[in-house]
C-alpha cells in the first residue's frame, strides 16, 4: 500500500485511518468524487489544500524535519544574542577606558610639573594688576571709588 511509510508499521493502520476519515465529513471529499480537482469551488480547493497540507506536516518525518528546524534556529537566535551582549560589553569596555583615559590627560594637563611657570604666571599676573594699580594716580579702583 504505502512504499513512503516511514514508521515501522505497528499501529499505523488506526492512525492513517483516523487521519484518512477525520475528513471523511468534508463536503469538498464527496465533490471531489464526483468532479476534478478543477471544477471545485474554490473555498473547497482551500480546505482540500488545507487538509492535505495538515496530514502531510503532522507525518512523522516532515514533523521531526520542522521541528529540528526550529531548534536550530532558537540555537542560533541565542548565539546572535549571545555575541550582541559580549559586543555590547566591549564596547561599553572601550568606552569606560577611553573616559578613564581621557579624565587622566585632563588630570595631567592641569597638573603642571613644578618649575613649568604655571604657578609663576599666576604670581606674575597679580604682581602685574598691582603695579598697575599704583601706577593709576587715583590709587587703583579702590583709589577711584574713594574720591
Amino acid at each position: 500500500d504505502d512504499d513512503y511509510s516511514d514508521s515501522d508499521g505497528e499501529g499505523d493502520g488506526e492512525e492513517a485511518e483516523e487521519e484518512r476519515s477525520a475528513g471523511a465529513d468534508e463536503p469538498w471529499i464527496a465533490m471531489l468524487m464526483e468532479k476534478d480537482y478543477d471544477e471545485l469551488p474554490l473555498e473547497h480547493r482551500i480546505a482540500a489544500l488545507s487538509f492535505l497540507v495538515n496530514l502531510v506536516t503532522n507525518g512523522p518525518t516532515v514533523r521531526a524535519k520542522l521541528d529540528a528546524r526550529a531548534e536550530e534556529g532558537l540555537k542560533l537566535k541565542k548565539q546572535l544574542l549571545e555575541d550582541l551582549k559580549n559586543d555590547r560589553k566591549r564596547r561599553q569596555a572601550a568606552e569606560a577606558a577611553a573616559k578613564t583615559k581621557a579624565a587622566e590627560d585632563r588630570a595631567a594637563a592641569d597638573v603642571a610639573p613644578a618649575g613649568t611657570g604655571k604657578t609663576e604666571a599666576k604670581a606674575d599676573g597679580m604682581a602685574d594688576k598691582r603695579a598697575a594699580g599704583d601706577a593709576n594716580p587715583n590709587g587703583g579702583a579702590e583709589g577711584a571709588a574713594g574720591a
